[in-house]
């Protein structure tokens, strides 16, 4: 998906993972959904958040894309067995 967002062929990626950024996409676009309940009446409400981010914002903070690879490598991920 990284690959198709590079190219232009979809808009965004959908996903909680970072790691698109890694692998050369260019937008991720996140949901973050928090759950509210009262504990007597076990009643949730649920309330979601649409977050977009760019891989344009990196250069802002001093990042390349190397930095990136970088910084995955170190950190491992869920594609790493260490």
């Amino acid at each position: 998906m990284a690959y198709m967002n590079k190219n232009g062929l979809i808009d965004g990626i959908m996903s909680e993972d970072f790691d698109c950024f890694v692998f050369g996409g260019d937008i991720i676009i996140r949901e973050n959904i928090s759950q509210h309940g009262n504990q007597r009446s076990k009643i949730a409400h649920l309330e979601s958040e649409i977050n977009v981010y760019r891989s344009t914002s990196f250069p802002v903070l001093g990042l390349s894309r190397g930095a990136l690879i970088l910084i995955a490598l170190i950190a491992g991920g869920d594609y790493d067995d260490v």
